[in-house]
């Protein structure tokens, strides 16, 4: 199964933000969290926007998170045989149009910047 979910969600914002400012996780090289053996989290681009994709083989699930002006947009998947059909729905999404309803403006993530400081990633 698949969704799509449109949000302004500050966690998810936070999930893509600590994927890009991680050295490991930096443009597409990747990392496993400890415990996580099975799930692949990499930095990434959609369109244009900052996004972070994971994906578990042993669960055969995942998600592809992208900040897109005010909104967060997520697609998840789950009894998926690659993350491959996330990406393709993540980039199919118009994210101008999502950008014209909910606001140009940057979600204002005052947290990321505290998590950054105090976080050793």
């Amino acid at each position: 199964s698949i969704s799509v979910t449109i949000t302004n969600n500050t966690m998810w914002a936070n999930e893509v933000a600590m994927a890009h400012s991680n050295t490991e996780g930096a443009a597409g090289t990747g990392y496993v969290m400890p415990g996580m053996e099975g799930q692949k989290t990499s930095a990434i681009k959609v369109a244009e926007y900052r996004a972070v994709e994971k994906y578990d083989t042993n669960r055969k699930s995942g998600s592809v998170t992208v900040i897109a002006g005010a909104a967060v947009i997520k697609v998840d998947g789950n009894n998926i045989d690659s993350k491959d059909i996330l990406l393709k729905i993540a980039n199919a999404i118009d994210y101008k149009v999502v950008k014209s309803v909910l606001g140009e403006k940057k979600i204002n993530m005052p947290q990321i910047h505290r998590l950054k400081q105090n976080t050793k990633l």
